[in-house]
């Protein structure tokens, strides 16, 4: 029987970091926030969000 550990849609080591990359790479000229790279990354920027 084998169990996992993390969620199922975890990203592997070093993705996230590649899909920003590309997302800045794509856009040289552009200045993004963090919540617009989570935006158009699809993942979260870290940041908690108050109500």
């Amino acid at each position: 029987m084998t169990t996992t550990t993390g969620p199922a849609n975890r990203l592997g080591n070093g993705e996230l970091r590649r899909m920003v990359a590309k997302v800045l790479a794509d856009n040289p000229t552009a200045e993004y926030t963090p919540r617009e790279v989570a935006k158009l990354t699809g993942h979260s920027s870290g940041q908690s969000v108050m109500p």
